[in-house]
């Protein structure tokens, strides 16, 4: 037997699988061979191993050094345990990479799509009443930020909520468990992020491209920003 020397790697070992000597770490999917450390799935990322006997209850780990003696450690104290907020950032950060090679990865491109296009007929209409970037809007004129940001959120928001379902699909399969938080950060990302971002650049390239048709309906608020 073996220890594999890694505390984020030891700590998905509880709710990995292991068959023959690979383990599949649970989340993101990436596979270890136990005898030597290295990563299956990922190239480039390995954890050092040791030799390990169990005596008596305690585990005995080998030291760095090959004229040492093994080191006696309790089953307690084997693992370095991280605090709570390091814990949850982990679990975190190792589930949300996870959603890039699961199952239902399709939606990292077509949620962002979507928001694309929706954001892009925004900016079409934007242009042509010769407003400014909607970004640009939102952060400099307290008068009309409350109106932009509902507005936003009324064209973004059913491409939000599919982000949340399908994040929460992908949970039952995966994770056998619901992280509400996690489904929003995701949507977020793909769904929120894109929508100002496409919305303000597409509003600047359509200005640019056609330049008599942009501002034709301009506004008293239709000042670019300089």
């Amino acid at each position: 037997m073996r220890w594999m020397m890694d505390a984020c790697t030891t700590a998905c070992l509880v709710t990995s699988q292991l068959h023959g000597k690979i383990v599949t770490r649970r989340g993101h999917g990436w596979k270890h061979d136990v005898t030597t450390g290295s990563t299956l799935s990922s190239p480039g990322y390995e954890v050092a191993t040791c030799p390990i006997q169990v005596l008596d209850g305690r585990i005995l780990v080998a030291a760095d050094e090959p004229h040492q003696r093994l080191k006696a450690v309790s089953c307690d104290s084997a693992v370095r345990r991280p605090t709570a907020v390091q814990g949850y950032l982990n679990h975190l950060g190792e589930h949300l990479l996870g959603r890039v090679r699961g199952p239902l990865k399709f939606r990292i491109v077509l949620q962002p799509m979507a928001a694309a296009v929706v954001a892009t007929r925004a900016a079409i209409r934007d242009a042509q009443k010769g407003h400014p970037a909607y970004g640009w809007a939102v952060l400099t004129d307290p008068a009309r930020r409350a109106g932009l940001l509902r507005e936003g959120w009324s064209d973004v928001v059913k491409v939000f909520v599919a982000a949340v379902i399908v994040d929460l699909i992908y949970q039952v399969i995966v994770l056998r468990r619901i992280y509400l938080e996690q489904s929003i950060i995701v949507a977020v990302i793909l769904a929120l992020l894109p929508y100002p971002l496409v919305r303000g650049l597409l509003n600047r390239v359509v200005r640019i491209w056609n330049p008599k048709g942009a501002g034709s309906n301009k506004t008293p608020h239709g000042k670019n920003p300089v």
